[in-house]
């Protein structure tokens, strides 16, 4: 291994495992076949410390992936396994006997939820106390780590905005809308509205195509393609309120199967390169906005198959009665068109 690889590790790790070898090298303090060979182990070690790939973040990728009642439901049945486990060690190690296996699992569930018990108060000696000791610490930290995964689902909204599952392939002319060129034949609909009661404004959208390709190595890519949108942006968004983005499309770009419906073929994107997608790709609409009322902004994606979600019957539209305290969830569910939303 050459002598002068640098490993990408962190700066603490740097100077723990490759800087102070070397100073002491320098220094002559080590020389010879021995310098040699602390600096073989040294490289090795870097590049185990640099092994590819690496994960992180899987603990609030976690939280955001499951909803609070999942995660709620998993942190006590984590309680009641854990409770179960400790309590068989008690119940395993009881010398006189004078308890049931129920009680010492009841006994180790009080104590990793914080509540003090004649376990936690009792003189142990040998295991039994290295136990009650490694028990009140998981008693402290199980609370405070349920008490941050609720403040952080409860904070943290998981989506803000639903789509229609479907995307409708509508005819230029069925749309009040001016096409970027006289080239477009259709418009590819994204349809959605606002879960939160909180008021939305500066909402910006984006749509992408992955686009699969091959690079000149000939291993495989991925090519982010930005499609050219219409109502692109969405100066106030209220509760419940559906709003429609439309991408543009020109003759080619679809081919209509009977039956299977819409299939698309390729996409254009902001300089109207072509980029062919016949074994079909991932749509992906981004969208951003502001939340006055919390002084934050959200940004979330959705995402669509080409090869199931086209359809060419139209998306139904929905009445809305415009109150006027703006608050447009009061009586939203009675609006006429919401139970053909979905509808293919």
């Amino acid at each position: 291994m050459p002598r002068n690889y640098v490993p990408t590790i962190s700066p603490g790790r740097w100077d723990a495992t490759h800087s102070a070898p070397r100073r002491l090298i320098r220094a002559g303090r080590i020389s010879g076949d021995r310098a040699n060979a602390t600096l073989g182990f040294v490289e090795v070690r870097a590049d185990i410390l640099t092994k590819h790939p690496r994960s992180g973040d899987r603990f609030r990728y976690t939280l955001a992936r499951f909803t609070l009642l999942q995660l709620v439901l998993g942190f006590l049945a984590g309680v009641v396994a854990l409770a179960g486990l400790l309590g068989f060690f008690y119940w395993l190690t009881d010398a006189g006997g004078s308890h049931s296996f129920l009680f010492w699992w009841r006994e180790a569930g009080l104590i990793l939820v914080g509540f003090p018990t004649q376990t936690t108060e009792a003189s142990e000696h040998g295991p039994r106390a290295v136990v009650q000791a490694l028990a009140a610490v998981l008693g402290l930290i199980v609370p405070a780590l349920a008490l941050g995964t609720v403040v952080f689902k409860s904070l943290v909204s998981e989506r803000v905005y639903a789509t229609r599952r479907k995307l409708s392939v509508v005819p230029r002319e069925n749309v009040w809308l001016n096409p970027p060129d006289k080239a477009t034949t259709h418009w590819l609909a994204f349809r959605l509205y606002s879960l939160t009661r909180l008021q939305l404004v500066g909402v910006e959208f984006e749509a992408y195509a992955r686009v699969r390709g091959t690079s000149a190595a000939g291993s495989p890519t991925v090519t982010n393609v930005q499609l050219p949108l219409g109502k692109a942006n969405w100066p106030v968004s209220l509760t419940h309120v559906p709003y429609t983005v439309y991408a543009p499309l020109r003759a080619g770009d679809i081919e209509w199967r009977s039956p299977g419906g819409p299939r698309l073929l390729r996409v254009r994107d902001l300089t109207g390169y072509v980029h062919k997608v016949d074994d079909g790709c991932d749509l992906l609409l981004l969208v951003r906005g502001h939340v006055p009322q919390l002084g934050t902004d959200f940004v979330e994606s959705h995402w669509f198959d080409s090869n199931t979600a086209l359809t060419s019957k139209p998306f139904a539209e929905v009445r809305v009665d415009y109150p006027p305290h703006r608050k447009t969830w009061k009586g939203s569910s009675k609006w006429p068109g919401w139970d053909k939303f979905d509808a293919a």
